[in-house]
């Protein structure tokens, strides 16, 4: 007896199961809309010419930072105890040498250097 009430038990389960009916979709899903060419921001260049540098300073330390551009090529030499390094250059995305130009400018001024434009004959001395 207790087999059979079982066996109904686990039927009645099943056939409640099987009679949940899925839900069948009836409208094609929207395609969302086509926009036109997509139109890309104005490049807004910062005017830095070549030959700008400045110098940093803290007590004796000095740092001299110089943005070059020659012939479509920028280059940013970094100057520190004596030695100068070249720490970016671009050819292909211009805007990437006034961007470290004024990185640089902002990371040595958060250090407590005070820095200043300067021309190349005072970056000589």
């Amino acid at each position: 007896m207790k087999q059979t009430l079982l066996i109904l038990s686990l039927l009645a389960l099943a056939s409640c199961k099987s009679a949940i009916k899925k839900t069948e979709i009836t409208e094609a899903p929207t395609k969302a809309p086509i926009l036109g060419p997509v139109k890309a921001a104005p490049k807004v260049e910062k005017k830095v010419s070549s030959g700008n540098m400045y110098m940093c300073q803290v007590n004796e330390d000095k740092r001299l930072v110089e943005f070059k551009k020659e012939n479509g090529r920028c280059e940013i030499h970094y100057t520190k105890y004596g030695t100068s390094e070249q720490v970016a250059w671009a050819e292909a995305t211009p805007t990437i040498c006034p961007e470290v130009f004024d990185r640089i400018r902002t990371n040595i001024e958060g250090k407590g250097f005070t820095c200043q434009s300067i021309s190349k004959d005072l970056a000589a001395k």
